[in-house]
């Protein structure tokens, strides 16, 4: 089963060192301003999820394995297939920036993702074919309260975790004030669960961070490459080349 258990502790200096990366990208606001901070913020979380491996390829499993993992199955909806095949294959897979905030998106609803895969006057087949399914392992670390989106500090004062003091205390003594009000847009609440130990969180949806905790069976592997103009071949051999890269599955 999918876990809320709070994570014992925290990794110190990579959260020192994503609130470091964020001060750095602060400084810039700084001397020009910043009208939008979706795209500087997106930078951070991007930075902690290479940072704390979360870039991993999925897992591929066989059919028969893919059963038993002891979670629901959740789909994705999206509006091109070859975004699917994308997140199966692309190291340089970019996350979703929805409504709560970065991460893959899906639900276990499959209507769910009908709707985001579904444009005006298309066939039930071509929509078929933007809905992937996949499972996250059991032991997947979920954060399940309620998640503000780009305002960390509405919620860092109030969030129930053992090791929030000490995230707390590197962000509220970021110097000068301006800086800090810098860094709290530029911490998300989708890289404050991340920095928490989180995998992703559950709300109104599942948003993974992590994409190693993902797991495929090898029929929808197959099938979601197939229809993928960069991945036609389908074969899972993709990934190995990238069997060196500290940031991936062997």
């Amino acid at each position: 089963m999918l876990t809320n258990k709070k994570c014992k502790y925290i990794d110190k200096e990579k959260v020192r060192m994503v609130i470091d990366y964020a001060k750095e990208i602060a400084r810039q606001g700084l001397d020009g301003g910043y009208e939008n901070f979706k795209e500087q913020s997106y930078a951070v979380f991007t930075y902690a999820v290479n940072l704390y491996g979360f870039s991993a390829f999925p897992k591929v499993v066989s059919d028969e394995e893919f059963e038993k993992v002891n979670s629901p199955i959740q789909y994705r909806g999206a509006t091109d297939a070859e975004f699917n095949a994308n997140l199966l294959c692309d190291y340089d897979y970019h996350y979703g920036k929805g409504y709560f905030g970065y991460g893959i998106y899906s639900d276990p609803n499959r209507d769910t993702a009908h709707g985001y895969a579904h444009h005006v006057h298309d066939r039930e087949k071509v929509i078929d074919s933007r809905i992937m399914k996949f499972k996250l392992e059991e032991d997947t670390r979920l954060y399940t309260d309620a998640f503000a989106e780009f305002n960390p500090s509405s919620i860092i004062d109030k969030i129930n975790h053992p090791d929030i003091m000490y995230v707390r205390h590197l962000m509220k003594s970021v110097r000068p004030k301006e800086m800090r009000y810098f860094v709290d847009k530029l911490i998300s609440d989708s890289t404050l669960a991340l920095l928490l130990g989180y995998d992703g969180v559950h709300h109104t949806y599942y948003q993974t961070f992590n994409r190693g905790r993902m797991v495929v069976s090898e029929s929808e592997f197959r099938r979601v490459c197939s229809l993928s103009r960069k991945y036609k071949d389908g074969t899972i051999n993709f990934k190995k080349k990238y069997a060196k890269d500290e940031f991936l599955n062997e």
